[in-house]
């Protein structure tokens, strides 16, 4: 047995050598049983980045099989190459893959590097159960998503696996211009408050820093966003401290606090970022409270939280 098992996995190795230096790129699920559906995660996900690499040193758009990707997929990646050219920067991939609430499995992390960003970025891969790739997008780094992802038991655990999953797509969704996403996500009758910093004169002549606090409706706030849209090629956001908190009284009610880093072709901002989400519906998860202030005008206690919200 042991020796059938040893032949097998020698097979699987070998057949996943050949497959890298024909593609040039090799993807390898680390920690798990190889299984057919693994192998055939693994060659397609070895076409696809082998296609990307193809496309980046040409400057063309990718052109894909869609035998093993599904046509929002290839939107989701074409809408990325309109904002910038990305390239992939290992041949050799060692991956982690999970399997979603949905049924979906997805693969990360696969470094990349696109042509407007100084820094190396993730991607997530993500597979329906015939092995095609239904979803494709911007990560978070690995070390976060693994620390933020541990639940106290199997619910808790795909709550908060939806709960980073749906922060970037939502991510994502500003890199690739999504308004269709954004319109989705947002409850009609969200809460959404942007602080903005102001400059007043104090009595003695010197300047003190104060924030106003504007408010949106979804309408004049997705417009507001579709303007930076048309303003701007590339905009990048990136999440550097993540909360997750349940609400006591609502179990599928999160409320989750962001530092947000905003880089765009014209404007750049930092600042705290709070979203009050709903996963009552598991496919369809719905913002129902969106803040954001500048972080240098404010302290970290300061940020808008989940206690601050009353909810009934």
């Amino acid at each position: 047995m042991k020796l059938l098992l040893l032949t097998f996995l020698f097979s699987i190795c070998l057949s996943n050598l050949v497959f890298a230096q024909n593609s040039g790129f090799f993807v390898h699920i680390q920690d798990i049983e190889p299984t057919e559906l693994t192998k055939k995660i693994e060659d397609k996900s070895s076409l696809l980045l082998s296609a990307l690499s193809k496309a980046a040193s040409t400057k063309k758009k990718p052109n894909f099989d869609s035998d093993f990707i599904s046509k929002d997929a290839q939107k989701q990646i074409s809408e990325l190459w309109k904002s910038s050219v990305f390239t992939i920067i290992d041949s050799s991939n060692i991956v982690q893959m999970s399997t979603l609430i949905n049924g979906n499995h997805e693969i990360r992390p696969i470094p990349i590097q696109f042509e407007k960003s100084s820094k190396t970025e993730e991607l997530v891969l993500v597979f329906n159960q015939n092995a095609i790739v239904v979803d494709v997008r911007i990560a978070i780094e690995l070390h976060k998503y693994n620390s933020l992802s541990k639940g106290r038991n199997v619910i808790d655990f795909e709550i908060r696996q939806s709960i980073l999953s749906f922060l970037e797509d939502y991510r994502t969704a500003y890199t690739n211009k999504n308004k269709k996403f954004l319109q989705k996500v947002f409850s009609d009758q969200a809460l959404i408050i942007v602080g903005k910093e102001i400059k007043t004169k104090k009595d003695d002549g010197s300047l003190q820093k104060q924030v106003e606090f504007l408010k949106f409706t979804k309408k004049e706030y997705l417009n507001r966003v579709e303007q930076l849209f048309k303003k701007n090629v590339w905009i990048d956001i990136e999440f550097q401290q993540i909360g997750i908190l349940e609400h006591p009284l609502n179990e599928q009610i999160y409320g989750v606090n962001l530092t947000q880093s905003y880089r765009s072709d014209t404007y750049s901002d930092e600042g705290y970022l709070f979203l009050l989400i709903d996963f009552r519906k598991k496919d369809n998860p719905i913002i129902h409270v969106r803040t954001w202030q500048p972080k240098n005008s404010i302290s970290e206690n300061e940020a808008f939280a989940l206690g601050d919200l009353e909810i009934f």
